[in-house]
């Protein structure tokens, strides 16, 4: 029989951060809370590996695993750590309202937004709703854009613009030349 000694050398712990649940319209970005530094990522969705680029654009809806891979250099040792990334739809917005409107005239924002639980709307003159549906009134003339932003769950947004001009109503008015007189009477 022979013995020998091993040396068994720990694998470096690594951490790959939390999970994260965005939009699908976030804009690339890198990784962080990853620890140590040094490693590389890999999984769908990935555009540099280095850096930990990120880019929804590249991968699809839903839950995406992203791992840390990590080499220490002196003990030459592995190990991973991963992550969910887990990415949500957009909703999309849509609305109709009139173009031409009268000042203290209501007006119907007609809602046609999809995939949204909740809704902002600006009236372009510093006023707000968070209604679905808001019926509202102008009380100046002018040319106003409404947005609407359709707001999902998760935080998700879209948003849609219209202008709409907001004139003074005509002002009726007449005189009458005669106010008595035999049938028939001319006015």
């Amino acid at each position: 029989s022979a013995t020998t000694n091993a040396i068994v050398l720990p694998l470096p712990p690594v951490t790959a951060g939390a999970n994260l649940s965005i939009c699908k319209n976030t804009p690339p970005f890198n990784l962080t809370g990853n620890s140590p530094m040094g490693g590389y990522w890999s999984g769908a969705g990935i555009t540099d590996s280095l850096l930990g680029t990120f880019n929804t654009d590249s991968t699809s809806l839903g839950i995406h695993i992203i791992t840390y891979n990590y080499t220490d250099t002196l003990l030459q040792c592995s190990n991973t750590s991963s992550r969910q990334i887990n990415i949500h739809s957009l909703p999309f917005a849509s609305f109709s309202a009139d173009t031409l409107a009268c000042v203290n005239i209501p007006d119907s924002m007609h809602n046609f937004s999809t995939g949204a639980s909740t809704y902002l709307w600006d009236f372009g003159n510093g006023d707000t709703s968070s209604l679905q549906s808001p019926v509202y009134s102008y009380h100046n003339s002018g040319i106003f854009n409404i947005t609407s932003v359709a707001i999902t769950t998760f935080g998700c947004r879209d948003s849609v613009s219209q202008h709409i001009n907001i004139i003074n109503p005509p002002q009726a008015n007449f005189q009458i030349s005669n106010y008595s007189g035999c049938s028939p009477l001319i006015v």
